[in-house]
């Protein structure tokens, strides 16, 4: 990819700070929009509120790439109403504000819209691409966060993450803590699938996919979901601890409430586009993964 001026919404999370480093590194010119008034990494900081027009404006008239990670995170407290609004509107109100922004300068840059594989709903058979939306909260709430692109008549990439795994935040240190305390093992049933993907891997997809103009729904998930049992047994293995104190789905949910459902269901999917492509993964199977992840720093 010849070098782009990348704007990315969202730059200064987990995902987002990792592809503006990329980015950066391969010589782009990498705008980061925060609301945030400082910023420890990669790209040049431009403040937006993600509501208003502003001098942020300018940098999306000049973008080759507009790239929209933002939303709060779901696993982050309890499924009131109140906290599903916030969730929604986090991810409505940005990308709404972008593709009007977009509209308003008169340019079409490749646009990268940030969804996640909860749009399948929980599945026990694999799903790619192809497959039609679920019908709990986290597919609802993906269906509308995608269709706040509908409007643009551009290219336009919706990437439907799956569980990023990555040393420095995300769930991962979530998972390993308990096995850490030697209390780890299967969530539920334990035969829930688990649909994950390497950082790595995460943002080699999305520059891949960008490099070759890919549009439409591209699941950016490793070619080999596991369950939820074999997950327990790779961190513990990987973490040299004991992988068989399980905890029972009926104690999850008095815990958590609806929220559970993030544990003690999950998704089959498939990253078929990728594969079709030619993408290679760079960590394709849980262990090798995990052992990057987790290795000494």
């Amino acid at each position: 990819m010849q070098n782009k001026k990348i704007v990315i919404a969202g730059g200064t999370g987990l995902i987002g700070s990792a592809l503006a480093l990329h980015a950066q590194a391969s010589g782009h010119e990498v705008i980061i929009l925060s609301r945030g008034r400082s910023h420890i990494g990669a790209g040049r900081l431009v403040q937006w509120d993600a509501r208003t027009p502003g001098r942020w404006l300018e940098e999306i008239e000049q973008a080759d790439i507009v790239v929209n990670l933002c939303g709060a995170n779901i696993g982050a407290g309890r499924w009131t109403q109140a906290r599903k609004r916030e969730i929604r509107e986090s991810r409505f109100q940005p990308a709404k504000c972008l593709l009007e922004a977009i509209t308003q300068v008169g340019t079409q840059p490749h646009l990268l819209q940030a969804s996640a594989v909860g749009f399948y709903g929980p599945t026990e058979t694999p799903v790619d691409e192809a497959a039609r939306p679920g019908n709990d909260f986290l597919a609802d709430l993906a269906v509308e966060w995608e269709d706040q692109t509908a409007p643009y008549t551009g290219p336009c990439l919706i990437a439907r993450f799956g569980v990023v795994l990555a040393p420095q935040g995300g769930v991962l240190p979530r998972l390993c803590l308990p096995f850490r305390l030697f209390v780890g093992g299967p969530l539920g049933s334990g035969e829930q699938w688990f649909p994950w993907v390497s950082l790595e891997d995460t943002v080699g997809a999305m520059v891949f996919a960008l490099e070759r103009g890919m549009t439409g729904p591209l699941n950016i998930v490793a070619p080999a979901p596991v369950a939820n049992r074999y997950l327990a047994q790779a961190l513990g293995e990987t973490l040299n601890r004991p992988s068989f104190m399980p905890t029972p789905g009926f104690a999850l949910r008095a815990l958590l409430g609806e929220q559970a459902s993030l544990l003690l269901e999950g998704q089959c999917v498939t990253p078929r586009k990728l594969l079709e492509s030619g993408f290679e993964f760079s960590h394709p199977d849980i262990h090798t993964a995990l052992q990057a992840a987790l290795k000494p720093q």
